[in-house]
């Protein structure tokens, strides 16, 4: 996981780490690993837009292996990214993220944001049908 906290702020004392901790905490989840975006991924398009000065940001790249936080549940926000998989795939960390939606909606924190293949995991784990588009009508672009 790479951690972000705001590059004026290095704690040097006890007290210092203490108020970093107190921070808003925030979470990307990186859910793809493709070297198309290169060089920035997901996670940077995502932090580079919503981060505020005050925040402390981490990015949990599961798609190459991370873990989720054990703490997940108390942060304020988790973003779940786009990817090039969809909620078909049999991935290892399909099942362990699916679960975290499920409990943080449960809970009704953190809030969670899905940008496209995260909008769809979060359909999907809360029993919504994801599925393919039969006209292929619908195609994004820049």
């Amino acid at each position: 996981m790479s951690e972000f906290v705001d590059a004026n702020v290095e704690p040097t004392t006890l007290e210092a780490e203490e108020s970093v901790t107190n921070r808003p905490r925030f979470c990307v989840i990186d859910t793809d690993c493709s070297k198309a975006w290169n060089p920035i991924t997901f996670s940077d398009m995502f932090r580079t837009c919503f981060e505020l000065p005050g925040d402390a940001w981490i990015t949990c790249h599961i798609a190459v292996g991370d873990e989720l936080p054990a703490d997940l549940l108390s942060y304020q926000g988790v973003v779940l990214t786009g990817s090039r998989f969809n909620c078909r795939d049999n991935l290892p960390w399909f099942a362990p993220l699916c679960q975290f939606i499920r409990d943080a909606a449960q809970q009704g924190t953190p809030r969670i944001y899905g940008g496209c293949f995260g909008c769809q995991l979060i359909a999907h784990a809360l029993g919504g049908e994801v599925d393919y588009n039969p006209d292929k009508r619908f195609i994004l672009k820049a």
